[in-house]
């Protein structure tokens, strides 16, 4: 069933947008199947994707109604740009720097990802670039902070381009980034880059944030938007299939970037689809309770997963004397390891985020009547995702 009318800008406003948190719940199981069990068919990049796409569709959403709310005059975009950047570090600082502490003050315990640990990139967000271009290779459990590098990166440039411009230019303004971000991606392959380096510094990164925007913009006009259950069986068979390179079949390497580009719009469609059939049965199983709940806590569990080593390892052979095939100590550690992931996320977001979540509004207030000039106006309440 397609959701028309004007409850698509309301439920985005809200942040109640059935099935999301579920999508990013299946996002962060593919990424930590591909970490901890070395699952292939693309689970990593895929997981890592459909993050970058539900926050484009996300934070691009609300930049748009900012602009909408300084075009009609009920706010400024001094004071959107402020209220943008507040929510957004109250989001993600707090939980992110912590856990960055935690790792420097026992860095000893992870010597043998390398000598250089790379501290001074990540409290500045460029782990992208330490792991593509300074090491050029892996970088142990320190490799998951790249993508929320390329996050952070997008969030100090999107509230000028998207407050500061009309907004008649904003779907404009998506679809060139997606369009130079392909031309990169292609020229970065043909160059002969490593996959590391495509992999974290490829503009096709910023392309499917762009990407995202772009949706909820186009059905902020009442756009046309894919519909149907048969619709979305073709999207998962079709994405399945361009997965499964290098899996079930070998493709030459100059198409990689074109089943790199295929995954992603595949991708896009299906975040798509979930947000224009709200009543479908795939929504609704997308809203499972442990599912959204882990959606919900997705952030932390991103954050802490690689961190936690297989709580099996060589105990069992060095403690208990016993000798367990590799793929018994893999899976039943993987599955140990989640829980534990899930327990110390679940914690971080009840007692931790959450509670920082509840003080933007008077930080809000805080620092915009530091702002010249500035008339007395409410803090709009925007939930966040």
């Amino acid at each position: 069933m397609s959701l028309l009318g004007s409850d698509r800008p309301n439920a985005e406003k809200s942040g109640s947008i059935l099935g999301f948190n579920g999508l990013r719940g299946l996002s962060v199981v593919l990424v930590y199947l591909n970490h901890k069990c070395g699952l292939q068919f693309y689970s990593g990049s895929v997981g890592v994707w459909i993050f970058f796409i539900l926050s484009g569709f996300l934070i691009i959403g609300e930049l748009n109604r900012q602009r909408s709310k300084a075009e009609t005059a009920a706010s400024r975009p001094a004071a959107e740009i402020v209220t943008f950047w507040v929510k957004r570090a109250t989001r993600i600082f707090p939980a992110y720097y912590a856990l960055l502490a935690i790792l420097f003050l026992t860095r000893a315990y992870f010597q043998h990802a390398g000598p250089d640990l790379g501290f001074r990139y990540h409290v500045v967000y460029l782990s992208n670039y330490w792991i593509g271009s300074v090491i050029g290779g892996t970088a142990g459990p320190f490799g998951v902070l790249w993508t929320l590098s390329v996050e952070q990166q997008f969030y100090v440039v999107a509230p000028f381009l998207f407050i500061l411009l009309p907004l008649e230019r904003h779907f404009v303004t998506c679809m060139c980034v997606v369009a130079l971000g392909l031309v990169g991606h292609f020229l970065m392959y043909s160059s002969g880059f490593n996959h590391t380096a495509i992999h974290t510094l490829s503009p096709w990164n910023f392309s499917l944030i762009a990407f995202g925007g772009a949706i909820t913009i186009h059905l902020h006009r009442q756009g046309w938007a894919p519909n149907g259950n048969g619709t979305f069986a073709f999207l998962l068979i079709l994405a399945f299939a361009l997965c499964s390179n290098g899996v079930i079949y070998d493709a030459p390497s100059y198409l990689f970037p074109v089943i790199d580009t295929a995954i992603g719009l595949c991708l896009v469609a299906l975040v798509w689809w979930v947000r224009a059939n709200q009543e479908s049965v795939v929504v609704h199983a997308l809203e499972w309770k442990p599912l959204e709940h882990l959606g919900k806590i997705s952030y932390g569990f991103y954050l802490v997963h690689n961190f936690i080593p297989n709580p099996l390892g060589k105990a069992l052979t060095l403690y208990g004397g016993m000798s367990v095939p590799n793929s018994v100590k893999i899976s039943a550690g993987a599955a140990i390891g989640f829980v534990i992931s899930y327990a110390v996320a679940h914690v971080s977001w009840k007692y931790f985020e959450s509670p920082i979540l509840r003080s933007r509004r008077g930080l809000t207030k805080f620092f915009l009547q530091y702002l010249p000039d500035s008339p007395s106006q409410g803090v709009p309440r925007t939930e966040l995702k």
